[in-house]
């Protein structure tokens, strides 16, 4: 009669995810006769287990260490000095130290987007070799939530997202985790989204003549433009409702701008005007009009009754 085999602990139960080793510990009983060697068929390779004694119940165990992540078969061999055999049922050990692959997938925005829109959407694909994704994580701003997560990629893959709604004007910086069904964790890395829906800031200033100044044949229009958020790109000067391209000289601070034109040999009149400025984006915004009178003429006097004549 062949020995019979029963794996004891703490061989890991069949299909148990687990880190870099397995012991594998065998109880091994033969009515009749002693064991002379057990077996351990690993990934299809036989090595000698180490026996307990020789007697006609034993345990034979070996233990796999430095074990590489995968998936690992394995059943045990045993034979009494007879020259019966008997074999263990087959396990299957899951070794797995990484965490899953993150990759952010459209329609993420890039790293470094800045939008007018008030919402982004993360979407991610977290896939694993050996072990099931369990979970994803969005890190928003420092502050953790749970990403929804739909049915497989392809195996042991997930798909997770979240679509963050109302947001205010501001940089944000996020990233995302996944971990598996053993915590292992990985992220696919940290990115940023600007939110920018309000136009610049623009701001007449000197040597721009007050609003109603006199003034003579020029007028020199200055102006800041700033934005929280994004870079100046542009300013327009609305004079007398026609539109010219201002100049646009280096940062006022960070993101803002001075812009000037001259207006030189004016005619007499009443002159209205404006300064619009626009960001990476596109937002607009707009300066308060203001007007300016251009007088180069003397005023003509005459003298009138009762002034004595010359």
């Amino acid at each position: 009669t062949a020995p019979t085999l029963t794996f004891q602990n703490p061989t890991p139960a069949n299909n148990t995810y687990t880190v870099s080793f397995v012991y594998v510990n065998m109880s091994v009983n033969d009515t009749a006769s002693g064991i002379d060697v057990c077996t351990l068929e690993w990934n299809g390779v036989n090595e000698t287990m180490t026996k307990s004694s020789s007697s006609t119940s034993i345990f034979c165990f070996v233990n796999k260490t430095s074990l590489i992540d995968a998936n690992y078969s394995y059943r045990v061999f045993a034979n009494d000095s007879g020259g019966n055999l008997a074999a263990s049922a087959t396990r299957h050990a899951y070794v797995d130290t990484t965490g899953p692959t993150v990759s952010y997938v459209a329609p993420t925005d890039a790293s470094g987007t800045n939008t007018t829109r008030n919402f982004a959407f993360i979407n991610i694909t977290a896939t694993d070799t050996v072990s099931i994704v369990d979970n994803c994580t969005l890190e928003w701003s420092g502050v953790n939530e749970t990403m929804q997560m739909n049915s497989s990629i392809e195996g042991l893959g997930r798909f997770c997202w979240v679509n963050k709604t109302s947001l205010s004007d501001a940089t944000y910086t996020y990233r995302a985790f996944s971990n598996d069904t053993l915590n292992n964790t990985a992220t696919g890395g940290t990115r940023t989204i600007t939110i920018d829906t309000a136009g610049p800031i623009v701001s007449l200033v000197t040597p721009t003549p007050a609003n109603n100044t006199y003034t003579v044949d020029y007028v020199y229009v200055n102006a800041t433009a700033t934005d929280a958020l994004t870079i100046i790109t542009g300013c327009i000067l609305e004079w007398n409702s026609v539109n010219e391209t201002m100049t646009l000289n280096s940062s006022v601070q960070g993101l803002g701008r001075f812009c000037f034109v001259n207006k030189t040999s004016l005619s007499n009149a009443n002159y209205s005007y404006r300064v619009f400025a626009n960001d990476t984006l596109n937002n607009t915004a707009a300066s308060a009009t203001r007007h300016a009178l251009v007088d180069t003429t003397a005023p003509t006097y005459t003298f009138n009754t009762p002034t004595p004549a010359n």
